[in-house]
């Protein structure tokens, strides 16, 4: 199943009414958006040792996901790259999973045209290079980007996809993977990003694959992502 996810404004009355529909009545565990202006933000699976990441650099012919080999595990869980305006750029950000296989977490790519302008305004000339980092939490699914306020080309834009395949499955929290949690997923799941640590987060729009558990993205601007409801 594909679709194109943009503003999540749904009432829980109409919620409720699609997933009556789909699975039987579930109990909303809490308001769609948290009344303190965060997100019910999706967590990675318990695991009895701390969660290992590592990087893949690969071209742009290649299928997110299909990157092979895993070139370096993360140093604090961050990578940085220089990214060029005539070239194009593509990392994959793997995770150790529990059967010893590296999955893919999330995959970025710059093409070529793709940086616009620098976070204080001014456009990025063919000659300049920009540093890159992406960083990755270990407990929420969320993505720190920096440079903060970085412009990507809307007609080039830069785009990432990002699985939550390793995500816990029980998104309400209610201590029960169940039928709500399969709501979630299919009407509130979304990629949401934050401008600064003090700001509301607001939805992007992204297509979801629900069989692969994967939000693919274009992005206008570096800031924190993350899926969540």
């Amino acid at each position: 199943m594909t679709r194109v996810r943009g503003v999540l404004v749904i009432g829980a009355a109409a919620w409720l009414a699609a997933c009556s529909e789909m699975a039987g009545p579930p109990r909303l565990q809490g308001p769609l958006v948290r009344t303190d202006g965060a997100l019910h933000q999706l967590q990675w699976r318990s695991s009895p040792v701390p969660r290992t990441f590592a990087v893949v650099r690969h071209t742009l012919t290649q299928a997110p996901g299909r990157a092979a080999g895993t070139a370096a595990t993360l140093d604090q869980n961050e990578v940085s790259f220089w990214a060029f305006p005539n070239r194009d750029q593509a990392i994959q950000i793997n995770y150790l999973a529990a059967d010893g296989t590296w999955q893919p977490y999330l995959d970025f790519v710059v093409p070529a045209g793709a940086l616009a302008q620098w976070p204080d305004g001014q456009p990025v000339a063919p000659s300049d290079s920009v540093l890159i980092t992406a960083q990755v939490d270990t407990l929420s699914l969320v993505v720190h980007f920096q440079p903060t306020g970085l412009v990507f080309n809307s007609l080039v834009p830069a785009r990432l996809t990002v699985w939550y395949t390793d995500a816990n499955p029980d998104f309400d929290g209610n201590g029960a993977v169940d039928a709500t949690d399969g709501c979630i997923e299919q009407s509130l799941l979304g990629v949401w990003v934050q401008e600064s640590g003090t700001d509301p987060w607001n939805p992007v729009t992204a297509t979801q694959y629900l069989p692969g558990k994967l939000f693919s993205a274009t992005l206008g601007h570096f800031s924190d992502y993350a899926v969540s409801w």
